[in-house]
């Protein structure tokens, strides 16, 4: 099919990203459309997995094929690696990071003041001082669990980042979303769920694309 105007040449090279790399790529921005001797030239950046591409693509004026590419580097333009925060996955997860480390802190903090005020405690009340070790106890043990929490927290945060939603959402389950509510909060808990069905969409998004066939 014939290439007549850059617009044309440009959904050529969107779908040469297609075929090439198996997604539509995100962010994708034409720096420069020309016609050069029958051949669009067409000069366009694109994100794919987190990694901004740059390349230069000769798209064939009367059949709109690519007829040839080539990758630039730009060490000293854009860097070369632009964590994608995935919309509104990433900064739902984001906040959830936010908020378990809040939590983290507000446990560990408040179990250790509990447990050394009820050591004291105890030389002159002994009941008193007994309950207050026990809570402490308590709180230092929600806090080491809120901390394998953020942890897990963040490594599904910078698995979406990387592009790989499928890993994330596998890490992200319900019974996840789920222990958190009782451990880390309510806030966190939801958060992750709500998260969650945002990375189930990314990856129904992602598997449609995959296998739509090469127009």
């Amino acid at each position: 099919m014939a290439v007549g105007d850059a617009e044309s040449a440009e959904g050529s090279v969107r779908e040469w990203i297609l075929r090439k790399f198996g997604t539509a790529g995100e962010g994708v921005y034409f720096e420069s459309v020309r016609l050069d001797q029958g051949a669009w030239l067409v000069d366009a950046q694109f994100v794919i997995s987190g990694y901004r591409k740059y390349y230069s693509v000769a798209v064939d004026a009367s059949s709109g094929s690519v007829t040839g590419y080539s990758e630039r580097f730009r060490p000293f333009n854009l860097p070369g690696y632009v964590p994608s925060p995935r919309g509104t996955a990433g900064i739902l997860m984001l906040a959830a990071l936010i908020v378990s480390i809040i939590v983290v802190i507000i446990f560990i903090s408040s179990g250790i003041s509990n447990l050394a005020g009820g050591i004291f405690t105890l030389y002159y009340n002994a009941l008193g001082g007994a309950g207050r070790i026990i809570l402490g106890v308590v709180l230092i043990a929600f806090g080491l669990i809120d901390i394998y929490l953020t942890v897990e927290i963040n490594n599904i945060r910078e698995a979406l980042e990387r592009g790989d939603t499928r890993s994330a959402l596998s890490r992200n389950s319900l019974a996840f979303g789920v222990i958190a509510i009782i451990f880390d909060g309510v806030v966190t808990g939801i958060l992750l769920i709500v998260a969650r069905e945002e990375m189930r969409r990314l990856d129904t998004e992602s598997a449609a694309q995959r296998s739509a066939p090469p127009q």
